[in-house]
């Protein structure tokens, strides 16, 4: 009995020896699949972060126009004097973008006055908006538009009833599509 024990007991250390070899090889390759899983990871991440980047809406040939009313008349001349701006017409254009989703965007500006103060009013829309880096942003005009890929050109007017609404000073506008920033343009009124 005690030799049949004894080989019994061979058996189960020989048999638990291949478990612990098996045990070994399953845990190095385990490691191994999640080292690749975890590289896989990393480079759809850095994909994504491409795509975002490539997908994010950007403006060209920003123009912006502060203008005057004239005398006697109903039509508009650019000026550079403050005291005389009455509107600040904003015009660009969005660029192609094959990878960004076409549908509904919104395109917002800000003009930012020589005081830093963003200039804005109930009869124009302003109001805050939520930017890329999730912070709320005040806004001077917003404006919807439906975008299809192609390039878009828009123009936007913010415009002061009276005479004299505008400081002297360096100005600053801001073109945000789709919460991003896209153009940053100084404006110098005298």
């Amino acid at each position: 009995k005690i030799a049949e024990l004894n080989k019994l007991a061979e058996q189960y250390v020989e048999r638990i020896d291949q478990l612990v070899t098996d045990n070994r090889l399953l845990k190095d390759e385990n490691d191994q699949l999640t080292n690749n899983l975890n590289k896989a990871n990393v480079g759809k991440m850095e994909l994504q972060g491409k795509v975002n980047v490539a997908s994010v809406l950007k403006t060209e040939y920003v123009k912006i126009t502060p203008e005057k009313k004239r005398l006697m008349s109903e039509k508009l001349d650019e000026t550079s004097i403050a005291r005389k701006v009455i509107k600040i017409n904003a015009c660009f254009s969005i660029l192609d973008n094959n990878i960004t989703p076409t549908g509904k965007k919104i395109v917002y500006v800000r003009i930012v006055a020589p005081d830093g103060k963003v200039i804005g009013s109930p009869e124009a829309n302003s109001g805050k908006f939520t930017n890329a880096n999730g912070e709320e942003t005040q806004y001077t005009l917003s404006k919807d538009i439906d975008y299809e890929g192609n390039k878009l050109d828009l123009c936007m007017d913010y415009e002061e009833k009276e005479k004299g609404a505008f400081m002297p000073g360096d100005y600053t506008v801001e073109i945000y599509a789709d919460g991003t920033l896209t153009s940053t343009v100084g404006m110098t009124l005298k």
